[in-house]
């Protein structure tokens, strides 16, 4: 059987062809577009605030590594407050931008959370915490320290003046007690600026064994000056001398309890060495917690890129494709 086709049918077959590829392009447009517009709106969205909020993270882990940098340079309580104060801004910021990245990474579930960072960001939150505490410490104790330090000096000093006073003592008709009491005095008043002189090289100190040969030796001028001393005592009894004895007996009595009771100047100076050593190891620890923040900050970044990079070479693969099917459209129909 022959089916003989009239040129009405051609025509609307040839126009129902046309219908037909121009519905599929409308649909295959359509279909590109709404890709182009999801991928466009992940970048826009999404990709690009993660970037944008994941940099001023890093930057501010990279400003707070430099302020912690600048803890052990503080001489005062003021300065290390100041600084605790800006570094705690600086990390309360990062903290906001950290919280609106993880509000978006749902929208990439192929992206690592910030779990690792999270982790060695709080380990190096609390090693720059302690190295707070203990530099506030170490001031403190340094202060202490360099207070009594003064005033064994000033006492010391006051004890030599009244020992130069000794020296000094006149009297012909018992020439021969007071030369003994001057000679006395003066070989005193030598121990005695010996041991000021010791006491001042106290706070240069850096190791706990110093400081216990520091102390070993000032107490031995301790006691030499208590030996000649008791002399001094007994003649005093012998010769009257204005109470200078006496005098010199209650300072040199005040200045030893500065160096032999509870917080003398070395158990003052051992405390800062500790306080310093327990700075030393919370900045060490600083140093590697901080380290491995900006490594796992990094190692998100890297994610992110990766994924912004896709979304952009999606877009242009979906422009591409809408182009060579439209090409591919015109070429069909003008056939037809």
């Amino acid at each position: 059987m022959r089916f003989n086709i009239k040129v009405a049918h051609k025509v609307v077959i040839g126009f129902a062809v046309i219908l037909l590829l121009l519905f599929f392009s409308s649909i295959s447009s359509v279909g590109i577009l709404s890709d182009i517009k999801q991928a466009a709106a992940k970048v826009d969205d999404f990709a690009l605030p993660i970037q944008k909020n994941a940099n001023t993270v890093q930057k501010q882990l990279l400003k707070q590594a430099k302020s912690s940098a600048f803890i052990a340079t503080l001489q005062t309580i003021e300065e290390l407050e100041k600084l605790q104060n800006t570094f705690a801004q600086q990390g309360k910021l990062l903290v906001e931008h950290k919280k609106m990245i993880e509000k978006m990474l749902y929208v990439f579930p192929n992206i690592d959370t910030l779990k690792q960072f999270n982790l060695a960001y709080g380990q190096y939150l609390s090693s720059v915490e302690a190295m707070f505490s203990y530099r506030l410490a170490e001031i403190q104790q340094t202060q202490t320290f360099i207070n009594q330090q003064k005033a064994v000096d000033d006492i010391l000093y006051e004890a030599g003046a009244i020992l130069g006073d000794l020296t000094y003592l006149d009297d012909p008709d018992n020439q021969e007690q007071v030369d003994r009491i001057s000679g006395s005095a003066s070989q005193i008043e030598g121990f005695v600026f010996n041991l000021v002189d010791a006491t001042k090289t106290i706070l240069s100190i850096n190791t706990v064994a110093e400081v216990e040969e520091s102390q070993k030796t000032i107490e031995f001028a301790i006691s030499n000056v208590e030996q000649y001393s008791n002399f001094l005592i007994t003649l005093g009894k012998t010769y009257d001398t204005n109470g200078l004895v006496e005098q010199f007996v209650e300072e040199f009595t005040k200045a030893k309890v500065l160096l032999r009771g509870d917080n003398n100047l070395f158990m003052l100076k051992i405390s800062q060495l500790q306080q310093k050593s327990a700075f030393n190891s919370a900045l060490i620890d600083s140093e590697r917690d901080i380290n491995q923040s900006i490594n796992d900050i990094d190692t998100f970044l890297q994610a992110v890129d990766k994924n912004l990079t896709q979304l952009q070479r999606d877009i242009f693969d979906n422009v591409e494709q809408g182009n060579l099917e439209t090409v591919i459209i015109l070429i069909v129909l003008f056939v037809a």
